[in-house]
């Protein structure tokens, strides 16, 4: 159960863009949706074949539930 504003990493994949900074991310247990800032993403290309390695922050919407999280820190593996 991850609390809003909780710090997390994940390792996985990129697997869809989404547009306006939105992408599907998919690990072992599932997938979720994330935010990546263009400053943050920088040069990087994403494809659904490189795994990565994010670290963000949980955003909760008004019902409780994990809307996004959103990407502070993003690199290849």
């Amino acid at each position: 159960m991850m609390k809003d504003n909780q710090n997390v990493v994940m390792t996985g994949y990129i697997i869809e863009d989404l547009g306006d900074k939105m992408y599907v991310f998919q690990d072992n247990t599932g997938t979720i949706t994330v935010e990546i800032e263009p400053i943050v993403l920088g040069e990087m290309i994403i494809v659904p074949e490189t795994k990565m390695k994010i670290k963000g922050e949980v955003d909760k919407g008004d019902d409780g539930e994990v809307d996004v999280i959103e990407v502070d820190y993003i690199t290849t593996m």
